[in-house]
């Protein structure tokens, strides 16, 4: 039996060409039904795990309709969620990258600010809705980065009355370079070539808050801007609470496979 949030399996490392119109949201989506086609499949999200029951308690994404299943093995992939850090106002204004909804939310803001600009004649005004901040330097950011520039940039053709150089693009990455995921000669590469297409590549810099038309950055520089997106962290599935406690404390949670983004492969024998 598998238990997922969606009847889909979804590629995320594409989500960035979604979010630009690169590729359509079909392209990097396969129907989980018709894969696994020996497997039951509930679609739900986790709520709760009980461990000393042998109990996973769900509840369907849309109905909110609860259920409970029993188990003799289990194996816990649920993923991360997206970490705002706690930071003032980011949660509530920034977009984040992790689901499909996520991408196609980011498109069509884009695509909303600059017709919204395009009927703008204050320059301030227009500044505000012509930058874009994503904060967070890793894959999903660079990669997001460089693929809106590109949108973006397509784009103006169907907007005469905007100008290429009203649009700013800025990186914020907390790093001293970005893409530390790979070395530094292919980072400090990216980082060059994101700069020599025209976006504000910030290093060593974090975002403090948010509001609905400002970020807010380290050293209380504020960005007007009605574009937040980020990718600068992820924390493991609100399910996991709790459980690493609950598997010291009781000799019955054995059959446990456990993984999450911020833990190792365990089996828990």
């Amino acid at each position: 039996t598998l238990v997922s949030r969606d009847n889909y399996s979804l590629f995320t490392p594409m989500l960035a060409e979604v979010a630009s119109g690169g590729i359509e949201p079909s392209h990097i989506v396969n129907p989980i039904r018709a894969t696994l086609k020996r497997t039951e499949f509930r679609e739900g999200v986790v709520r709760r795990i009980d461990l000393e029951s042998q109990v996973v308690e769900t509840e369907h994404p849309q109905s909110h309709e609860p259920s409970t299943l029993l188990y003799d093995r289990l194996v816990i992939a649920l993923g991360s969620v997206t970490n705002y850090r706690g930071l003032s106002g980011v949660k509530e204004h920034a977009f984040g990258l992790k689901t499909m909804a996520d991408a196609q939310a980011i498109r069509d803001h884009v695509l909303s600010v600059l017709e919204q600009a395009a009927l703008v004649d204050d320059p301030a005004q227009r500044a505000c809705m012509l930058t874009v901040v994503i904060a967070g330097g890793g894959f999903s950011g660079a990669e997001l980065c460089g693929a809106l520039q590109d949108f973006i940039s397509r784009a103006l053709r169907l907007y005469p009355n905007i100008d290429p150089s009203e649009i700013r693009l800025v990186l914020a990455h907390p790093g001293p370079r970005i893409l530390p995921e790979v070395g530094d000669e292919l980072g400090e590469y990216a980082g060059a070539a994101l700069t020599r297409r025209g976006v504000d590549v910030r290093l060593n810099t974090k975002v403090q808050s948010a509001t609905a038309h400002s970020v807010t950055l380290g050293g209380d520089e504020t960005i007007l801007t009605h574009t937040l997106v980020w990718t600068a962290g992820t924390s493991p599935s609100p399910a996991l609470k709790g459980i690493a406690s609950a598997m010291a404390a009781s000799p019955s949670a054995w059959g446990v496979l456990l993984e999450a983004k911020s833990l190792p492969l365990m089996r828990i024998s």
